[in-house]
């Protein structure tokens, strides 16, 4: 839990970086630059969560399309959702995003957890579980 806070951490800092030039120095609409932020930083989290904190191998493509229907949801309702909602109700750019990052944060580790990064039990021919060696996590 301490790695996903760290790299969820990391990459809410490169979201707001790009959220907060995009939309200041570029004057590009919030839902534009909220977009351009989440979406660097959503590459950007599933790689470093992969890699680093759930020690996953293989299945990359399962494991995307798992992302990115977790990822499609979260988007709808947070980032656009969310944020878009705050601000009009005149909650300042930044805080709506940090609030409804928030939630987000909770909804991925769970989807990341539960269904994106499950490891799936093996059987043998005979249908016994196999129990692969696993090594803890750092």
């Amino acid at each position: 839990m301490i790695g996903y806070a760290l790299i969820g951490f990391f990459t809410f800092c490169v979201d707001m970086l790009i959220l907060t030039v995009a939309h200041n120095s570029l004057h590009w609409p919030v839902p534009v630059a909220a977009s351009a932020g989440y979406g660097t930083a959503l590459i950007l989290n599933f790689v470093l969560n992969r890699t680093f904190n759930f020690h996953v191998h293989g299945h990359f493509g399962q494991q995307a399309g798992k992302f990115a229907v977790a990822v499609g949801i979260n988007y709808v309702v947070f980032v656009l959702g969310v944020v878009s909602l705050l601000v009009y109700l005149g909650v300042e750019f930044q805080i709506a995003r940090l609030a409804a990052a928030m939630m987000e944060g909770a909804f991925l580790y769970c989807a990341m957890r539960f269904s994106v990064f499950r490891e799936r039990q093996q059987v043998n021919a005979a249908g016994t579980p196999v129990h692969p060696v696993t090594t803890p996590a750092a």
